[in-house]
């Protein structure tokens, strides 16, 4: 089972696959609302405009 990575850059969460080329998802908000990403079993957690919020790690909803 290949393993999952992500990036954080200029205002975009993406979860990548390790296939390469895999994007999977992204996330785009403006830079002072979005915080560095943490994950934590199968949710992402970013702070979005100074709320915490929680996005499925296999479908970024």
């Amino acid at each position: 089972m290949p393993e999952d990575v992500g990036d954080f850059e200029d205002e975009v969460v993406t979860r990548l696959e390790q296939e390469p080329g895999s994007r999977m998802w992204t996330l785009t908000a403006p830079a002072d609302s979005l915080s560095r990403p943490g994950v934590a079993g199968n949710q992402v957690y970013v702070s979005l405009g100074g709320r915490v919020t929680a996005f499925d790690l296999d479908t970024g909803q």
